[in-house]
């Protein structure tokens, strides 16, 4: 059972006359997130009804008029859709600020984006969310990036003269 079908359950015990537009009023957040998946309005208003008159049924069965399902979504739906959008473009722009800019990065959208918001309150910005492909991820992985190239105390011997081109350049001993 989804969320919004216990809480429609939970809505049709209140006393007095239960209407769908009443539930929806009263429970505006949880109806945005639920009918953000849906492509159109149309399709969220329908859905919507259903589960309404189906929760309404399972609570009174006996009850031979059903509550009134009159609505009209389409501004929620709207509002919900123009969200949704923007949320994948923040998304976006934030993947692509995590690989140019990696840990610094990280810590400038920790700054800018507030955690107050419902919808993203529980998703953690971690330091490593984006992962270099080259690095393995098991643990036996030992980073060496840190770790100073020892250059040899001897310098190899000058080879550019024209005499060691000549021999290098013609190897045919049938010149």
């Amino acid at each position: 059972m989804s969320d919004i079908s216990k809480s429609m359950a939970d809505y049709l015990e209140t006393p007095g006359r239960t209407t769908l537009k009443a539930y929806v009023d009263a429970n505006q957040s949880l109806l945005n997130a639920y009918i953000c998946q849906f492509d159109k309005a149309n399709d969220a208003t329908k859905n919507l009804q259903k589960k309404f008159v189906a929760a309404f049924r399972s609570k009174h069965p006996n009850r031979k008029r059903g509550p009134d399902i009159k609505l009209d979504i389409e501004e929620a739906w709207t509002e919900t859709q123009v969200q949704r959008i923007a949320n994948m473009q923040t998304s976006r722009i934030s993947a692509t600020i995590l690989k140019a800019g990696g840990k610094k990065a990280v810590n400038l959208l920790k700054k800018a984006l507030p955690n107050s918001d419902e919808t993203t309150a529980h998703v953690p910005i971690e330091a490593n969310a984006v992962r270099n492909p080259i690095q393995p991820a098991d643990p036996s992985y030992s980073d060496t990036s840190n770790v100073a190239i020892s250059h040899p105390t001897e310098l190899a011997p000058d080879t550019s003269t024209a005499e060691a081109n000549d021999t290098a350049v013609n190897h045919n001993p049938n010149i």
